[in-house]
């Protein structure tokens, strides 16, 4: 989508370069200069559970993985812990779009031309959809967390699937609720630090990349609430979108 728009603009911004137009070097570009903060952290509820979560998909797959006949022994093994990593992963990829629809707002402010407003409108269309994985992710961790005995991570009113897909105004002030829930994890997770030769590890490219989006587009605020707004280091009056 960004390939419509004036590249001068994004590339002065640093989205994209001449060698890869739409951006999608910049993991590359700044993994080199990614640094990992080891101090002793305070416990965070979130961070905790989201651990405990991984721990116990990890059990629950090293027992199928020795079922079927895998040397759970061998230096090299690590148990899966993909379907939690997914979930946070819809989360993440809701507030990124929310980030780049915000960033765009800012650099083509006043811009009515056909080729921007098709950009954001599309941009726009795919929020509703990003959003509804990112409410059914979250509802996917209770229910996950429900299944094994183990706390929720959110104790607020969870809607049905079909509630999540409808988008009815009767369900709008749960959407919020909920959405302020998983924008509250994404913000624990940004500033947690990873430590090393630890289970923490599992959640290295969540972390990585909540960093290099952060860097991509200058957030110096990120996004809290659903009705709230992000705030760049590259704009002094933020536009909200």
């Amino acid at each position: 989508m960004l390939c419509k728009l004036n590249f001068t603009k994004l590339k002065k911004y640093g989205i994209i370069d001449n060698r890869n137009r739409r951006g999608g070097n910049f993991m590359n570009n700044f993994r080199d200069s990614l640094k990992v903060n080891i101090e002793p952290q305070k416990k965070n509820r979130n961070i905790e559970l989201i651990m405990q979560y991984i721990e116990k998909e990890k059990e629950i797959n090293r027992t199928f993985d020795e079922e079927d006949g895998i040397d759970i022994n061998a230096d090299d093994y690590e148990p899966s812990a993909d379907a939690i990593l997914q979930k946070i992963m819809l989360m993440l990829k809701y507030r990124e779009l929310r980030t780049e629809q915000a960033f765009l707002a800012n650099v083509y402010k006043g811009d009515r031309s056909r080729e921007t407003l098709e950009t954001l409108a599309e941009l726009d269309k795919d929020r509703r959809i990003r959003h509804n994985l990112a409410l059914t992710a979250l509802k996917g961790l209770n229910i996950f967390a429900e299944k094994n005995n183990l706390e929720p991570i959110y104790k607020g009113k969870v809607l049905s699937e079909e509630e999540i897909e409808n988008h009815s105004p009767a369900s709008y002030d749960t959407r919020m609720e909920m959405t302020d829930a998983f924008l509250e994890i994404l913000k624990d997770l940004g500033e947690y630090s990873i430590e090393e030769n630890s289970s923490k590890k599992q959640m290295m490219q969540i972390i990585t990349r909540i960093d290099e989006t952060k860097r991509k587009y200058g957030v110096k605020e990120e996004l809290k609430h659903d009705d709230g707004d992000i705030k760049f280091k590259d704009f002094e009056n933020d536009l909200e979108y």
